[in-house]
């Protein structure tokens, strides 16, 4: 999994977890929280929205996401996510 964090929200792009979207790509924002998934900055965050990496329509949506965060998801993905992968060794 790649991922770039942009002020509370972490960027992340990886398989999707969807059964029903084996073999696919997700692009998933999540949102600076008190609890849910610990990342590698050691915060936690919860899903606000995945979207399918391909054609980028809307998976889950679970809160709004700010359009800037939403553009800077997309161009993150079509970079090239290994030269943005976010390193805190």
């Amino acid at each position: 999994m790649s991922c770039i964090f942009i002020g509370k929200y972490c960027i992340s792009i990886q398989p999707s977890i969807f059964t029903s979207r084996q073999g696919e790509t997700d692009i998933r924002i999540s949102e600076e929280s008190k609890w849910g998934g610990r990342e590698k900055n050691g915060k936690y965050y919860l899903t606000s929205l995945v979207m399918d990496a391909r054609d980028y329509t809307t998976i889950r949506s679970y809160c709004s996401v700010p359009d800037d965060i939403i553009l800077a998801a997309k161009t993150f993905f079509e970079s090239g996510v290994s030269t943005h992968q976010e390193s805190l060794a």
